[in-house]
């Protein structure tokens, strides 16, 4: 199953993998850049995910930020782009 869904409401979903410092940065880069986006982090043991959920018009922004924190999506492999 890829992460990224589009749900009933129109928004996109995406989840992804990240350090303690990524989750910091891309948190405060999402909240200062965006409204309408919606940032929650889950701990499951010592994996901390992030799932953002965003407007389609937000997502290339959004991916770009990921590819700049070194950040993948889950379910998309390293060589994919948008």
């Amino acid at each position: 199953m890829n992460s990224d869904q589009i749900s009933s409401d129109g928004s996109v979903s995406l989840r992804a993998h990240v350090t303690d410092s990524q989750a910091e940065k891309l948190h405060e880069r999402l909240m200062t850049a965006s409204l309408g986006i919606v940032y929650n982090e889950e701990q499951h043991g010592p994996e901390l995910v992030v799932h953002i959920r965003c407007r389609p018009t937000q997502e290339v922004s959004v991916r770009k930020l990921f590819r700049e924190l070194g950040v993948l999506v889950l379910g998309e492999d390293a060589d994919s782009s948008l």
